[in-house]
């Protein structure tokens, strides 16, 4: 209980004295609360998964197989560390990683599947294609975390799942604009077709009834998600669970922003201010205790 009191005064502090960075990353945040072994643990899980996304994202544009080759590699990494060896400064920290923590090989070989994805494909027929996808690149990176927290309890496995579902839906809405100007579009097409919105609407950023009726839907599918993860969090592992909380009140913030007003996405990123971060982090923590 002294433990979460002290991360308690530190989170009113910065709260105070706005020492949080205007362009901290709810990973960031959500993370503040961690013992400091657990927390570095996690920064090195995210320094692997920056660099999976960086080699989409960087290579990817330039050659196809390039960015394959580079993943390639990285599944080579991943698999001599889990085997007690490495060659690289990353191998090493994964080694270190896997050590110290439960964390699963299929998990990592998982985030670099769905990275991969986007290399090759920009389109999503139906949800369930697109749920498989976000059981990689969200899910995945959700059952890696628990294992660092610390959780035991097999409901906190379905917890993961349906909160990285939650969070990738949050996140498409949210970036529709960005993807759609990477020739991206991942909302299903079924749902497109379902609502009467083209890709051309999208694309050329009409809002309109269809839109509505579109994001409305998504909205509630993601809300469902949400639910479900809710449903699974158990006593157990409650209070190791407070770094999740904490992102999932930032996200279904931004949920709820969306659904409010969807039409704001086709213009700009719809953001969370820094205060207001630091004000759900705060109730999250106290709705854990």
């Amino acid at each position: 209980m002294l433990y979460w009191k002290k991360k308690l005064k530190s989170l009113v502090k910065m709260v105070n004295n706005h020492s949080l960075n205007q362009n901290s990353s709810n990973f960031h945040l959500a993370l503040f609360v961690l013992p400091k072994a657990k927390r570095k643990a996690m920064f090195d899980f995210y320094r692997f998964c920056r660099t999976a996304d960086d080699i989409v994202d960087e290579l990817g544009p330039k050659s196809t197989q390039e960015a394959q080759k580079a993943l390639q590699e990285l599944r080579n990494v991943v698999e001599l560390s889990f085997s007690g060896s490495s060659h690289t400064p990353l191998g090493e920290t994964l080694r270190t990683l896997v050590k110290a923590y439960p964390v699963q090989k299929e998990n990592f070989l998982q985030i670099i599947e769905g990275c991969e994805m986007d290399l090759v494909k920009n389109r999503y027929q139906t949800f369930s294609e697109l749920y498989q996808y976000c059981l990689r690149v969200a899910s995945a990176v959700g059952l890696v975390s628990i294992a660092i927290f610390g959780c035991s309890e097999e409901k906190t496995r379905d917890y993961a799942i349906n909160l990285g579902v939650a969070f990738q839906i949050t996140n498409i809405l949210r970036d529709l604009r960005e993807d759609k100007e990477r020739g991206r579009i991942y909302l299903p097409l079924e749902d497109l077709t379902r609502f009467g919105y083209s890709e051309d609407m999208l694309i050329n950023e009409v809002s309109n009834s269809p839109f509505q009726g579109l994001m409305e839907f998504e909205c509630q599918r993601a809300e469902k998600f949400y639910h479900l993860a809710e449903k699974n969090l158990c006593k157990e592992d409650q209070k190791r669970l407070i770094p999740a909380q904490i992102m999932r009140a930032v996200y279904h913030h931004i949920l709820n922003k969306i659904n409010k007003k969807p039409e704001v996405v086709l213009k700009k990123r719809i953001q969370v201010s820094k205060s207001q971060k630091i004000l759900l982090a705060l109730s999250a923590v106290a709705k854990n205790f």
